[in-house]
This record gives structure tokens, C-alpha cells and sequence, in this order.
């Protein structure tokens, strides 16, 4: 069997995937910015945090003596989780664990070729180093790349304040700051040199990104939106349980169950389209049982005047004609028994009012009923004396004589028919239960039906026209109780449900 999956958790399901594909794609663009789109990466909230640390480092350097650079680098590299190295502008290191950068880093980090082996000519200042790039950058750009080594073109951007390279074999995160250098009075100016902070993590020690803030922010996000869709979910999911206990009713026969409509909406429409069906169905129904009942009522005069006469003829009949009159008048009764079921079932099911309901004596009901039918079956009534329940006499009475009746009919005079009386939670089951064969147990939800019968030949030796149980459930349910039934295996029990009466009723 398929698990059934409620409307809500799809709609809720739905709604979450839809998350789902709208955090891939945020995830893919954020992944695609750092490949192809660095400054995007290293701006905003990013950037403002890179240029705090470049301030800081270049401040410390600049307080420090370069024999203590690496000590400074040690401790950023465990304030901010991530390895700090720095570089000049030629691509020698000047401080940090040695190590050999890879070639995309490289790049970006030598912007100016290194002095000649061997060459002591001292480094000009820094302004005026300054000022002499952009010279030569400003001439090469008019006269175009000139060859020979050590004479590339200097790559504007490359001057960038900030730069991110993603290296591979193995996958590494690098991240250059450009320190402008500061003159120190009385001290040589520091040189202007490259911060670069390395990691194997996208995250950056959360410089870059910080995936547990947005981690929060996501979970918060995904709260608020399930509590911003659950009361849309809820209310559609109650209308439809609405109508679903509703149509349930509707099809064990109670046609005044009404369901809200006052959605305005396909629910609503829907609701209004449940009520309508209900209200021509009840016409329906309640037409044809009037319509059985008139057809009933309009019989019994003519049968009447037939069992007359029969009587008649049977009187003035010789003894020839003995047989033949005795089945006529066995055919007149059993029509006569049909005519007086009908009525009975429509009085039962189109009664004008609500009939008056008393604490009746459920042992005395059942005596009635077995006095009433005189069965040829043994009937053990071990219904306690005390037992009352809420109910009419005369249609108890009728209900317990047509379980009787069935139950004499169709036990094949297999034991006695037991009738016993329980209390449970404010209500008393009457059960009466025969030991004949039963009946398979996919019929018995329609024993109650009316005209239906396990049997469908209809011969008059297998029993009636199938209203007995029918005229059984309608004596019980207008005693505000309910009727079952179940194999008992040997036979079939008849439940009856009502209502306890206390004392004061």
C-alpha cells in the first residue's frame, strides 16, 4: 500500500524545494564570483573587514623591526585562521613560513622585476620609486610592450588594492592586500609590499564569507517562512477535511450534513457544490421512501378485499379445490407481510417529528420482542434488569424483533440466539448474536441497505425483500443510537449503541 502523503506536507515539500533550487543557484553564483569575479568577492561587508587587516598589519609592520615580521604574521595567522605571508614587490619573500608561490599568485604579486645579481645599487625612496612606475607605466602605455627580459608591460591591474586567486593540485584560496609603504622618521621608508592570505577553505577563516552566520540566517529564514505558509497550508488542509467528513456522511446516508462555504475560493465553490448534491439527494431519497410508503399504503386496501375474498371462496370451495385456495392465500399473506414492511420502513425513515425518547428497560424490550415473534429458535436473554437505556419502546422493540426474525431465518437452526447487554463509557451495547453460518465479510458494510440481500435469488424460501436490517437501522438511529454488525464466527452478532439513562432522566 502506498504511504499517503498529506496536502499540507506536499504544499510545505514544494515550498522547500523551491528553497532548495533557490539556494543552489545563490550557491552557484557565489561560486562563479570567486572564479570569475574577484572584486565582487572582496567587496562590501568582505572588503571592509580585508582593509581593517590591511590597516592593522601595516601598522604593526611599520612599528616593528623586519627581524620581528615574523612574529607579527604568527599572530594574525592564529587571530584570523588562515596563513599569513608577506612579499615584495619582486616577488622576493620578506617574511612568513618559506614557500614558493604558485604561478597565478606569483603574477600578481611581482609588478616590478628584480634588481641584477650582484647589482648594490640602492633602492630609490619610495615616492620617488612611486613616481618613476608610473612614469615608465604612463610611457609604456603610449609606446606600447617593449621587448627583452625584464621589460614586460606592467598589468594596471595588478595595482589593485586587493586581489583572490583559487589555485589547484592542491585547491588553495589566496588572497593578496597590498601594504603601501610608510615612512618612518629617522628610519629608512618600509617598502611598498603584498600581504597574502592563504586557505583550503572557501571561507577564508570567515573573512571572505562566513557560512555559520549565514547558516543562521538561512535556518531563520526557513522558520519564518514555514510559519508564514502554515496558517495558508492549514486553512486549505481543514477545508478539505472538512469536506472529506462531510461526503464520508453523505455516503452512509445523512443528508443534512453541511460543510462551510464560506471560503471564496475553488475550496468555497467546491463546499457549495458538496451542500448542493446533499440537498438534491435528500430530496431524493426522501421522495422514493414516500413514494414506497404511498404505493404501500395504497395496497392494503385491495389485499384487504383479496384475503376476504379468499376467505370467501375458501367457504364455498369444495375439497377439490382445497390445495389451491390454501396457496392463494399464502401468496396473499406473503404479499400482505411485503405491503406491511414497507410501511414500516417508510413510517421508520420519513417519521413526521422526532419521537419522544424515555429510559426503557432493556430486558424488557427484549422480552417484548421474543414474545412478539415467537421464534422457533431458543433465545437466552441474560440482559441485566437494571440496564436503561434512552430510546423509544416501539421502536426498540420492532429493531430487537427484526434481529430475532433474521436471526430464526437464516441460523438454520444452528443454537440458541444470545442477547446480553454491556456499559461502557456512558453508552450500553446490546449485542445479539445467532450461530448460523454468517455472511462474507465483504457484505457486510450493506446488510443495512435497504432491499439488499446476501441472497439474490429472492425465493420465498431464503427470506424476505431485504428491509428488515434496513428497518432495524432506522428504528436505532432515530433513538439517536447506531447499529453494526460482525461475524462472530459461528455466527452473526448485531450490535445496538444507545444512549445510558441516568437517574435523573
Amino acid at each position: 500500500m502506498k504511504a499517503r502523503l498529506p496536502l499540507y506536507a506536499k504544499i510545505l515539500l514544494w515550498f522547500f524545494l523551491n528553497v532548495a533550487l533557490l539556494v543552489a543557484i545563490s550557491y552557484m553564483v557565489f561560486r562563479a564570483q570567486f572564479r570569475f569575479g574577484s572584486e565582487l568577492a572582496l567587496s562590501g561587508r568582505a572588503g571592509d573587514r580585508l582593509q581593517s587587516i590591511t590597516d592593522l598589519l601595516r601598522g604593526e609592520l611599520s612599528r616593528s623591526q623586519e627581524g620581528e615580521w615574523d612574529q607579527v604574521l604568527a599572530r594574525f595567522a592564529e587571530a584570523y585562521h588562515v596563513d599569513f605571508y608577506l612579499f615584495r614587490e619582486d616577488g622576493s619573500q620578506a617574511a612568513g613560513p618559506a614557500i614558493t608561490l604558485p604561478l597565478a599568485v606569483a603574477a600578481q604579486v611581482q609588478i616590478r622585476p628584480p634588481a641584477p645579481e650582484g647589482s648594490d645599487r640602492p633602492r630609490p625612496p619610495f615616492a620617488e620609486q612611486g613616481r618613476r612606475d608610473r612614469q615608465r607605466n604612463d610611457d609604456r602605455d603610449r609606446r606600447g610592450p617593449a621587448p627583452g627580459p625584464g621589460r614586460e608591460r606592467i598589468n594596471p591591474s595588478a595595482l589593485r588594492p586587493r586581489f583572490l586567486e583559487r589555485t589547484e593540485d592542491p585547491k588553495q584560496y589566496w588572497i593578496g592586500l597590498r601594504l603601501r609603504g610608510e615612512r618612518r622618521e629617522g628610519q629608512r621608508p618600509t617598502p611598498p609590499m603584498v600581504a597574502l592570505l592563504r586557505s583550503e577553505s572557501i571561507q577564508m577563516g570567515g573573512l571572505v564569507v562566513d557560512f555559520k552566520t549565514w547558516g543562521w540566517v538561512g535556518a531563520g529564514a526557513l522558520v519564518l517562512s514555514a510559519l508564514f505558509w502554515a496558517p495558508f497550508a492549514f486553512s486549505m488542509t481543514r477545508a478539505v477535511a472538512q469536506m472529506t467528513a462531510a461526503t464520508a456522511r453523505i455516503a452512509e446516508g445523512d443528508f443534512n450534513t453541511k460543510t462551510p462555504a464560506a471560503r471564496r475560493d475553488e475550496l468555497g465553490e467546491l463546499a457549495a457544490a458538496i451542500n448542493k448534491m446533499a440537498e438534491r439527494l435528500a430530496g431524493f431519497v426522501s421522495g422514493q421512501k414516500r413514494f414506497l410508503g404511498d404505493i404501500a399504503h395504497e395496497l392494503c386496501s385491495p389485499l384487504a378485499r383479496i384475503q376476504m375474498a379468499v376467505g370467501i371462496l375458501e367457504e364455498r370451495g369444495g375439497q377439490e379445490n382445497a390445495a389451491l385456495i390454501q396457496d392463494l392465500r399464502e401468496e396473499v399473506q406473503e404479499m400482505s407481510a411485503l405491503v406491511n414492511e414497507l410501511l414500516s420502513f417508510s413510517k421508520a425513515s420519513l417519521g413526521a417529528h422526532k419521537p419522544k425518547l424515555d429510559p426503557v428497560s432493556l430486558q424488557e424490550i427484549v422480552s417484548r420482542a421474543i414474545t412478539r415473534e415467537d421464534i422457533e429458535l431458543p433465545v437466552q436473554n441474560t440482559v441485566p434488569a437494571d440496564v436503561k437505556a434512552l430510546g423509544n419502546p416501539d421502536l426498540l422493540v420492532r429493531a430487537v424483533a427484526n434481529v430475532l426474525r433474521n436471526s430464526a431465518r437464516h441460523a438454520n437452526g444452528a443454537g440458541p440466539v444470545q442477547i446480553s447487554a454491556t456499559e461502557e463509557n456512558g453508552q450500553i451495547q446490546l449485542r445479539i448474536r445467532d450461530h448460523g453460518p454468517g455472511v462474507p465479510d465483504s457484505e457486510l458494510p450493506r446488510l443495512f441497505d435497504p432491499f439488499y440481500r446476501v441472497d439474490t435469488s429472492r425465493a420465498r424460501e431464503t427470506g424476505g425483500v431485504g428491509l428488515g436490517l434496513a428497518i432495524v437501522k432506522t428504528c436505532v438511529e432515530a433513538c439517536d443510537g447506531a447499529v453494526t454488525c460482525q461475524n462472530a464466527r459461528p455466527g452473526l452478532e448485531v450490535v445496538f449503541t444507545l444512549r445510558l439513562a441516568t437517574t435523573t432522566a
